[in-house]
C-alpha cells in the first residue's frame, strides 16, 4: 500500500475519521456478515471495509512503484 498525492484539508480529515470510527462501531453492533465469517473476526472484517473505504475515498492505493509480489 501507498498513500496517494490527494492533499486533504482538515474537514475532509475530520469527515474521514468520523466515517472510521462509524464502520468500526457498526461492525461490533451487528452480527458479522455471513459472507465474511470463514475470514474469522470482527476485527479483521472491520479492517477490510476501512480499506476499503480508503480505497474509495483515493487515500490508499495498491502497491508501489517497482514492489514484488513475494514468491513462497
Amino acid at each position: 500500500m501507498k498513500r496517494t498525492d490527494k492533499i486533504l484539508s482538515d474537514a475532509d480529515c475530520k469527515k474521514i475519521l468520523k466515517s472510521i470510527i462509524q464502520i468500526i462501531i457498526d461492525e461490533y453492533r451487528y452480527p458479522l456478515d455471513p459472507s465474511t465469517k470463514e475470514s474469522g473476526s470482527r476485527a479483521g472484517s472491520a479492517g477490510y471495509k476501512i480499506i476499503q473505504f480508503l480505497f474509495k475515498e483515493e487515500i490508499i492505493s495498491p502497491g508501489q512503484p517497482g514492489q514484488e509480489r513475494l514468491k513462497v
